[in-house]
C-alpha cells in the first residue's frame, strides 16, 4: 500500500471517526475531537457516474464518478473517482485537511 494519509476529526471519549469536521462527536456528543491521520486505503462501497453536472456548466470534464468510499474507522465518505471503478475495488485516497474533499490518488491491485 501506498503512504498516502486521510484526515478524520476522532473522539477522544469513544474512539469513533467521523469524515465531516463537526467539532463534537457524532456518536457520543462528546466535544473532545481531534485531527487524526489514518490510512488512505479506501474500499468503494458504492458510485454513480455523472454525466451533466448540477450547476448545468459544461466545462467539467465529464463523465466523472462519485463515490461513496470505506476508510475504515467506521468511516464512509464521498470521493470523485474515474469511471472504470467497481465496487469492491480497492483504491487510495488523500486529505491534508479536514475541511478540503478527499482527492482519488490511485486504484490499487489486490492480490
Amino acid at each position: 500500500m501506498g503512504g498516502c494519509r486521510v484526515l478524520l476529526e476522532t473522539c477522544a471519549q469513544c474512539g469513533s471517526g467521523d469524515a465531516l469536521p463537526r467539532g463534537f462527536c457524532a456518536k457520543c456528543g462528546s466535544s473532545n475531537v481531534s485531527p487524526r491521520e489514518v490510512s488512505g486505503a479506501a474500499v468503494v462501497w458504492s458510485f454513480t457516474v455523472v454525466h451533466r453536472p448540477p450547476s448545468g456548466d459544461c466545462s467539467e470534464d465529464l463523465p466523472y464518478g462519485i463515490a461513496l468510499v470505506d476508510v475504515g474507522y467506521g468511516v464512509r465518505m464521498m470521493v470523485r473517482v474515474p469511471v472504470e471503478l467497481t465496487i469492491g475495488q480497492q483504491i487510495e485516497i488523500e486529505r491534508t485537511d479536514l475541511n478540503a474533499p478527499p482527492k482519488f490518488v490511485r486504484m490499487l491491485h489486490s492480490d
